[in-house]
């Protein structure tokens, strides 16, 4: 999306005000299940911005060395500012081991329909 120069002038701190959340304690374990493994990722993330949000969708991928072998969705509903959530996921697939987690926020800021408005 081109962006609107006037509008948005400092770009740069914008997206930083607006994208400012905080993940930590990423782990992965994998359990043996009948039909493969069942695949567990958990953390935390902190919104360190200003701004709620309705919706945070999140891609969260599974890496072993530079090979992506894993990929889910999840979306954090009513997303306050300041607050923290502890996620924990659990899929089936068939990977054993990873050796890092990435939680990447995938949020759309110049929609102002993700912000919760102040009453």
């Amino acid at each position: 999306e081109r962006l609107d120069t006037k509008k948005y002038p400092n770009w740069s701190e914008y997206f930083s005000s607006r994208s400012n959340f905080a993940i930590t304690e990423a782990k992965f374990t994998a359990e043996k299940a009948d039909s493969g493994y069942i695949n567990k990722v958990s953390f935390f993330i902190t919104n360190n911005s200003a701004y709620n949000y309705w919706e945070l969708p999140l891609s969260i991928v599974l890496f072993k060395g530079n090979t992506v072998v894993g990929v889910n969705r999840y979306i954090i509903s009513e997303f306050m500012s300041l607050s923290q959530k502890d996620i924990n996921l659990s899929w089936m697939n068939s990977v054993k081991s990873v050796d890092r987690v990435e939680v990447i926020p995938d949020l759309n800021i110049l929609d102002e329909d993700n912000y919760i408005r102040y009453k």
